[in-house]
């Protein structure tokens, strides 16, 4: 399993950055070489209470990309909540049962290990998404199973990190004087690069045509160019909602001090429940509770709960 898992994160980190796909996919594929794997799917978190799966996948089926509002009662907010991985055999699948549903929704999974993944860089978990792998049959997935999945989703979760990083790096060149367009990805890249993915189911689908005109067999094209648009829409669903590691940035602008109190803002303490918990003064938490709106650029304290929304506060309290 050590050189199963090995191997698996050396070609998950070997990826250009950006290839989504196949880095869940590669995600997958590697779990499927320890324990069955039926359906899987991979999510992030939006702002909004909703949930952006960009992968998914059911009995060797992609699923197309989707995004689903998650309840309180739900795993999505469970796994928000609690910050640790849901495992099947915890409520013989009640949570499971009660959220999204993708795939053949006839099929119920019988075990299922769903890993939160959780970004820790700025001195508090954030929970910023989930990997899931189910399975039809019933007690597939035992210790060693989930502790080799929760492995591999840290490294997905250091890629996502690192990406992040390298864009705030281009970013650092504010200091700068500007010359032409700004640094990094700019709507004109984007363009492009969409413009080259269609273009090549363009050529994909002329190579089908020349075929059919020589009276050759298609077969293979045709599903060459269902690869490709597949690609395509899950490539662009995932540039559209990729993960919302920004909402981390503030908390890291955050004193020690200024981080206890918004935590304790987001259990939705009262300024004088927090004054008496941290034995200070009133003034002195309406003082870091204003540094606090500040730095989050929100006016009301009412708005701090919601920017802690993806760190599990908020209503799922």
């Amino acid at each position: 399993m050590v050189q199963i898992l090995r191997d698996g994160d050396r070609r998950i980190r070997s990826l250009p950055p950006g290839d989504h796909h196949l880095r869940y996919d590669y995600l997958r594929a590697t779990m499927a070489k320890i324990a069955q794997v039926d359906a899987f799917y991979v999510g992030f978190y939006r702002d909004d209470e909703n949930i952006a799966y960009p992968y998914a996948f059911d009995l060797e089926e992609y699923d197309t990309p989707s995004v689903a509002t998650y309840g309180p009662n739900g795993l999505g907010a469970w796994l928000l909540k609690h910050k640790k991985t849901y495992t099947y055999s915890m409520d013989q699948g009640r949570l499971l049962n009660a959220g999204h549903r993708f795939g053949d929704t006839t099929r119920s999974c019988r075990d299922v290990v769903t890993v939160p993944l959780i970004e820790e860089s700025t001195g508090v978990a954030a929970v910023l998404g989930m990997a899931s792998m189910q399975s039809y049959t019933p007690d597939v997935y035992d210790e060693h199973a989930v502790l080799a999945f929760e492995w591999l989703c840290r490294t997905i979760v250091a890629l996502i990190r690192r990406e992040h990083e390298d864009a705030q790096n281009q970013r650092n060149l504010d200091f700068l004087p500007a010359e032409g367009e700004g640094v990094g990805p700019t709507f004109a890249d984007v363009v492009v690069d969409f413009t080259d993915r269609l273009g090549a189911v363009r050529s994909a689908l002329a190579r089908v045509r020349e075929t059919a005109l020589a009276g050759g067999d298609v077969i293979g094209g045709i599903e060459e160019v269902d690869q490709l648009c597949m690609r395509v829409q899950q490539e662009t669903f995932a540039v559209l909602t990729r993960p919302s590691v920004d909402a981390m940035e503030p908390l890291a602008l955050l004193t020690t001090r200024e981080r206890e109190i918004a935590d304790l803002i987001g259990a939705r303490m009262s300024n004088q429940q927090i004054a008496e918990t941290l034995t200070i003064s009133l003034p002195t938490v309406k003082s870091h509770v204003y540094n606090i709106m500040r730095k989050f650029e929100v006016r009301q304290r009412s708005e701090i709960a919601a920017k802690l929304r993806p760190f599990g506060y908020s209503d799922l309290v």
